[in-house]
């Protein structure tokens, strides 16, 4: 009986300390997949009137992009895709402040709205 609690003793801190690297071992690499993954959604963002609509009202675009769920960017990023109001999106977005107020013209209107909610809560 001694011999096996002196053995439990000895591997409970082996096996406690390889959990422990291992779990920190697991948060760097899904942290980096994830980084990599957001870069390119990052980029269509940017390219898309969306990076210029979220500038404008005041929301910060790497939050929005590791606060927001993905399949929520994707939907958003379709819906600034089909937008059929761009002449009135290039005029308001003309000045670099926007007012939650004047995107009603906006595809993604109630998601950016809703975002900014969270914002200031």
């Amino acid at each position: 009986m001694i011999t096996l609690s002196t053995i439990l003793i000895v591997l409970y801190p082996i096996l406690l300390i390889i959990f422990m690297v291992t779990f920190i071992v697991a948060i760097v690499f899904n942290f980096n997949l994830g980084k990599k993954y957001r870069q390119p959604v990052a980029k269509k963002v940017h390219q898309l009137r969306l990076g210029k609509m979220l500038n404008a009202l005041g929301i910060d675009i790497n939050d929005y992009l590791y606060n927001e769920r993905m399949i929520d960017i994707q939907n958003q990023i379709v819906r600034c895709e089909a937008c059929n109001n761009i002449e009135e999106c290039d005029e308001k977005l003309a000045d670099d402040h926007l007012d939650a107020s004047e995107i009603d013209f906006c595809n993604n209107e109630r998601s950016l709205k809703e975002i900014m909610s969270k914002k200031t809560k």
